[in-house]
């Protein structure tokens, strides 16, 4: 029915009442809808994953969200964080971090170059261990480096490394069993372990977890007959370079086997409902992933939450309060997140409010362009987050044709 029939009667008035409710409804619900994509992705770009969970961590400083983000700190650079859409992710000190995704991209990153990231593409790709190994899904393990194959039929690769990053090692074992040592780019067999599935590297042994949860050590340096230390097993580490090698029971226990006493069992307490233990050998840290998909940082019994960081204070902040016109201002936002990390960066223009417009003029990259005089003030905004500056402009030219409105010149 066109506007025009709408005008004699009123059941005709009424329908035309309804036309213009049910238009401004939509159109106020389109509006919702763009403002929520607009603030999504501003949100997305400040905080960066937060309120994601955390689903891979390395250390307290390098871990990966749930939405494919990674999370690292650079001895320099100090926090940064890329989305890459990221499966997963590993290292093997502290200078380098590689990740990997769906669609077999791997990524090497110098955690304090981060905005030069070092992309290849793979076909298959099952892990990226700490010194670049990837592993695809037939078995093969390729260098990052080169992309050139190194071993076949590999289905776990073990990276050791102690505290002070000097002494580094990789040990791999086959589909078949067979336990490698690796050591300055030299390759050679230690021995065989039928059935294996995992391994894990304390310099000179390798403990390899079976098929029926057994743990066999193997001396990688000699021979000697290989120890069966721990049954029931569905993950395991060593804790550094303490000879200590940590499983995790099918119960979701954690056990402690020391080697230096014959492999002496011991339980660690508070810990339950783990899956699977990680220990960082730069901070001395231990981490467990629960059953239920949190992690924790354990300490001899106490457990700590670990979660993805969330923004919880913003600092807006300008070159300077005080401009002429034609000035341009540079704006910086400064973030804080529950975790302690801070990061600086622009910000978005739909972030920043103008109080009085015809001051200054929000533009791309965290630019504010003064086009009149007065005070105006300027607010952050991100979620339920703000802050504020006043900026005063003047000029020291003459002025020609102005006029005095409400304050403003």
């Amino acid at each position: 029915m066109e506007l025009a029939e709408m005008t004699q009667s009123n059941s005709n008035a009424t329908q035309k009442f309804r036309v213009i409710w049910i238009r401004k409804a939509i159109a106020l619900w389109i509006g919702l809808l763009v403002i929520s994509f607009i603030a999504g992705q501003s949100s997305a770009f400040a905080s960066s994953g937060s309120g994601n969970s955390i689903t891979s961590v390395l250390d307290r400083n390098d871990y990966l969200l749930d939405d494919g983000t990674l999370w690292s700190k650079g001895t320099i650079s100090g926090v940064w964080t890329q989305n890459r859409k990221l499966i997963g992710i590993s290292k093997s000190d502290d200078h380098f971090i590689f990740g990997w995704t769906a669609d077999g991209q791997v990524i090497r990153w110098n955690k304090d170059n981060a905005h030069i990231p070092v992309t290849k593409q793979f076909n298959g790709v099952i892990k990226v261990y700490g010194h670049g190994w990837v592993q695809l899904q037939d078995g093969n393990l390729y260098n990052f480096d080169d992309q050139a194959k190194v071993m076949d039929s590999i289905i776990d690769v073990s990276t050791y490394r102690d505290k002070s990053g000097s002494d580094s090692i990789d040990s791999a074992l086959s589909s078949s069993g067979d336990v490698y040592y690796a050591n300055y780019n030299k390759v050679r067999k230690a021995g065989n372990v039928p059935d294996g599935k995992a391994i894990a590297a304390n310099r000179a042994y390798a403990a390899v977890l079976k098929d029926d949860g057994t743990v066999v050590i193997v001396n990688m340096m000699y021979e000697e007959e290989q120890i069966t230390v721990a049954s029931d097993v569905q993950s395991l580490i060593w804790r550094g370079s303490t000879h200590k090698l940590l499983t995790v029971k099918q119960d979701g226990t954690v056990w402690s086997y020391d080697r230096t006493a014959k492999y002496k069992s011991e339980q660690l307490p508070g810990l339950s409902n783990v899956s699977r233990m990680v220990y960082a050998p730069n901070l001395d840290e231990l981490y467990a992933q629960l059953q239920d998909g949190s992690w924790v940082t354990y300490d001899n019994g106490k457990l700590t939450p670990l979660s993805a960081p969330a923004l919880n204070q913003v600092t807006l902040t300008a070159s300077s309060k005080e401009a002429n016109i034609g000035d341009t201002i540079t704006l910086t936002v400064q973030e804080n997140y529950s975790n302690g990390f801070k990061n600086k960066r622009a910000p978005l223009p739909e972030e920043i409010i103008v109080e009085q417009p015809q001051v200054a003029q929000i533009q791309a990259g965290g630019k504010l362009k003064v086009t009149g005089m007065g005070t105006t003030k300027l607010t952050l905004k991100i979620g339920d987050l703000a802050s504020s500056l006043q900026l005063n402009v003047d000029t020291q030219q003459k002025l020609t044709g102005a006029t005095l409105l409400d304050g403003n010149v």
